[in-house]
């Protein structure tokens, strides 16, 4: 699979998370998205792409859930997906 070399990130959405970790890890999880807006990258893979230990990445992962800024979709014990939740408005 061919790494995408850009990513349409929403700038209100940036604007609505406070934290500079959950905007890094959304930004990675947008460019990371399908057509369909969901990303299947570990909170491992996420951490070690953008030097964030797993506990933070997993902070900010809750982060942009409470906002409603993803949703986390359980796969296995081990793996969920993520969808970014984009707002039309």
């Amino acid at each position: 699979m061919e790494e995408r070399r850009y990513a349409v990130v929403y700038l209100s959405k940036i604007q609505g998370i406070s934290s500079t970790n959950a905007q890094a890890v959304y930004i990675y999880l947008s460019k990371h998205a399908d057509k369909d807006n969901v990303c299947y990258v570990t909170m491992e893979y996420i951490a070690s792409c953008i030097c964030m230990s797993r506990e933070t990445v997993k902070r900010a992962m809750s982060e942009l859930h409470k906002i409603g800024a993803i949703r986390i979709i359980k796969e296995t014990k081990r793996s969920n997906k993520y969808e970014l939740i984009i707002d039309e408005n």
